[in-house]
């Protein structure tokens, strides 16, 4: 086969491969209840819950909550209880935490969970008010802004024409042509439960939580041996929130100069509902 042939046929593996299902969001102007999916407003906490505190003692504020039950349409992801997003009010949003609920109790009420709640001016926060969530199953393949994509794509071409390569461009401009070609066909942006990542630019890190609240930076990943996107370390979209505005003066959700944010977790730990390990990035063009 000639090079170009090898570089269809990786294309083609890598979108066969990479097909998976995701939850687009669609914000709502309602008025969800404490149990329902919602973007900013009054969180869901059980009785005796702490309050998600930062590295400066303030309470954090609700930034996503998703009813589990709606998203059971995806195979790896919770089917019941209750998943919470909080964010340091703080501008650049360093810190973060991911909250799971299990066991929803419904005798809670909004009234039980109102005096707990520290009021802050929503200022800087990214989201500007409170929202429901209507979710849509759809599919996507990996795009560019994955950083495993061209390793993988390199990968599929070395397995199909017995030639290694560390980049497209190492075999010749028609293989390069064809990756390029490739690369420009899918963008990852929306908000959504599941699917592959977007970005606005490349990060130069990512930012680990903890339940301490802790920061650990690591510097973004160049991928160059052996990808396998179904081992129990490979990383899966827990969350993307993707700017979400009607003008420039009406947002309902801004992350710096219209930014998108993600919340990863690895296969196992998404197994396992450990929620300790998320990974949080948000960047802005």
């Amino acid at each position: 086969m000639t090079p170009a042939q090898c570089a269809e046929l990786a294309v083609n593996k890598m979108i066969e491969d990479t097909t998976i299902p995701y939850l687009a969001i669609e914000l709502l102007n309602t008025k969800p209840s404490i149990f329902e999916s919602k973007l900013g407003g009054l969180p869901y906490l059980p009785k005796n819950a702490e309050i998600p505190i930062d590295s400066k003692g303030r309470q954090m504020k609700l930034l996503a909550q998703i009813n589990c039950n709606d998203i059971s349409e995806l195979e790896d992801y919770p089917h019941e209880g209750i998943l919470q997003f909080w964010l340091t009010i703080d501008f650049r949003w360093k810190e973060a935490k991911v909250k799971y609920y299990k066991n929803i109790d419904k005798t809670i009420s909004e009234n039980d969970i109102l005096p707990l709640i520290e009021n802050y001016d929503d200022g800087d926060f990214p989201v500007n008010g409170e929202y429901g969530i209507r979710f849509t199953l759809k599919n996507e393949y990996i795009s560019r802004d994955d950083e495993r994509f061209e390793a993988l794509f390199c990968q599929y071409y070395t397995e199909i024409s017995g030639k290694y390569i560390m980049t497209p461009e190492n075999d010749g401009d028609e293989v390069y042509e064809i990756y390029e070609c490739f690369s420009e066909d899918m963008w990852s942006g929306c908000s959504k439960v599941g699917g592959y990542r977007g970005i606005s630019q490349l990060p130069d890190y990512i930012t680990y939580l903890s339940e301490n609240a802790n920061i650990k930076k690591s510097p973004y990943r160049k991928y160059v041996s052996h990808i396998d996107l179904k081992s129990d370390d490979a990383e899966k979209l827990l969350l993307q929130l993707d700017s979400w505005y009607n003008n420039s003066t009406d947002y309902q959700m801004m992350w710096g100069d219209a930014g998108i944010a993600q919340f990863h977790i690895t296969r196992k730990d998404l197994r396992e509902l450990n929620f300790d390990n998320v990974t949080f990035h948000w960047d802005c063009s």
